[in-house]
Order: C-alpha cells, then sequence, then structure tokens
C-alpha cells in the first residue's frame, strides 16, 4: 500500500509541471470493501464464525465458574487449583481466537483486493484520471473526483 502511495505521490508531482490540472480521483477503500456485496458477505461470514467461537468459550467459562462456585468457601483443593487453571487456559483460547480472527479478516481483505483494484482502475479510465488516492492517505483535497460509489457499483457488477 505505501508502495502504491509513493508511486502516487510522483505522478502527481510529474504531473505539476503541465498547464491543465492533474486530474485526480479518490475512493474511500474502506468503505468500498464494507459496502461492496463481497465485503457485506464475509464481513457476514466471519460476523457468524466469530459468534459461534465466542458462545463457545462463553459455555466453557460459565461451566469453570460454576465448579469455581461449587468449592467456593471450602479450603483449597486440588478441583479449586484445577478449575483456575482452566479459566487461564480459556484466556489463552480467548486470545488464539482473537488473533485467529484477525487474520481471517486480514485474508477476506486482501482477497478482495484485486477485484477492487481492477474496478478502480476501470472507472479511473473512464474519467480520464491520472491518479486515485486513498481517502485514509489524503490531508488535503481540493479539486478531487470521488469515485468511491461507482467503484463499488462496478465491483458488485464484475462479481456477478
Amino acid at each position: 500500500m505505501r508502495l502504491f502511495l509513493f508511486a502516487c505521490v510522483g505522478l502527481v508531482a510529474a504531473c505539476e509541471g503541465r498547464s491543465n490540472p492533474a486530474r485526480i480521483g479518490v475512493i474511500d477503500v474502506t468503505s468500498a470493501l464494507r459496502s461492496s456485496q463481497a465485503g457485506v458477505a464475509a464481513t457476514a461470514l466471519l460476523k457468524e464464525a466469530h459468534a459461534r467461537r465466542q458462545q463457545q468459550l462463553d459455555e466453557k467459562q460459565a461451566a469453570l465458574k460454576e465448579r469455581l462456585a461449587a468449592t467456593a468457601g471450602q479450603p483449597a483443593s486440588k478441583e479449586s487449583e484445577l478449575v483456575q487453571q482452566e479459566l487461564v487456559s480459556l484466556q489463552t483460547e480467548f486470545a488464539r481466537m482473537s488473533e485467529a480472527m484477525s487474520a481471517e479478516q486480514t485474508s477476506a481483505i486482501e482477497a478482495l483486493m484485486p477485484p477492487l483494484g481492477k474496478a478502480i482502475e476501470a472507472v479511473a479510465a473512464e474519467r480520464k484520471l491520472e491518479v486515485v488516492l486513498d481517502t485514509a492517505s489524503v490531508v488535503y483535497r481540493g479539486a478531487t473526483v470521488d469515485i468511491t460509489d461507482e467503484c463499488v457499483r462496478r465491483l458488485d457488477a464484475d462479481s456477478k
């Protein structure tokens, strides 16, 4: 992504010496990914998987808390120590689940980027844009063309 940004900055700099201003487009990549049909479907699948995993962890935690409550008020026992160890193990399992969910989200985004890139290229060519920047990297923008919605429509049409 940084290479893309540097290339775009270089193109803008090269265009500055011209008499006619460069045609610059912007796209909110995050919004495009979230609002496209493929992005919505991927988000739904990720949420469903996360909810299933979270429910499993919640059920394990509730069972362990019941076992721990049953030993409350009693002198320290092997059962209470075992439950404490299992609670620590459950926390580790939760951390692993969070990492796995993050990796799955990254993978889903990476899978959507090539088709979005093609949509951006097509819209940029149609609109005769010389540079397209992600709005997340733009500090100031004056005369730019926002192509986010057009790219989402193209991405959705191409994915059918």
